[in-house]
C-alpha cells in the first residue's frame, strides 16, 4: 500500500497553498486509489488543534484516506554549501511517504551543509 505525503506550511494559524497540496493530493488519489472517497485538506485540518502563532510545518500521511497529521516548528536552516549529486529518483507528481532514496542521498552530502540533485543533466 503505497502512502503520501504533503509538507504544509502553517504560518500564525494559516494554510499556505493548500489548493496546491489539496490538487496533488487528488492526483495520488486518482492513480492509487480511484474508487476512493478523496478526502477534503481543509476540512480534515479544520478538524484538528493547532497552533496560531508562529511558523510550522503540518506533515499530513495518507493512502486511501489521511493517517496522520502532526505539526513540527520550522527552523530555517543555515545553508552555505551546496554539493550537486547525480540521481535516478524518478519525478513523480506526488510525494511518496518513504523517503528512503531522499535520505541515501543526503547522506552523501559529505561536509556540506545540502545536496542539490541533478537527473539528466537538469536541477
Amino acid at each position: 500500500m503505497c502512502q503520501f505525503l504533503e509538507t504544509i506550511q502553517l504560518r500564525d494559524g494559516q494554510f499556505m497553498r493548500l489548493d496546491r497540496h489539496q490538487s496533488r493530493l487528488e492526483r495520488a488519489m486518482a492513480d492509487f486509489y480511484p474508487t476512493a472517497n478523496v478526502p477534503s485538506l481543509s476540512d480534515k485540518l479544520a478538524e484538528t488543534s493547532f497552533p496560531t502563532e508562529g511558523l510550522y510545518k503540518c506533515r499530513v500521511i495518507y493512502d486511501s484516506e489521511i493517517r496522520l497529521i502532526e505539526f513540527h516548528p520550522y527552523v530555517h536552516p543555515e545553508i552555505r554549501t551546496l554539493k550537486i549529486v547525480e540521481t535516478d529518483i524518478p519525478s513523480l507528481p506526488y510525494k511518496m511517504a518513504d523517503r528512503t532514496d531522499y535520505q541515501s542521498v543526503s547522506a552523501l552530502k559529505g561536509e556540506c551543509d545540502d545536496v542539490l540533485l541533478v537527473k539528466n543533466g537538469l536541477l
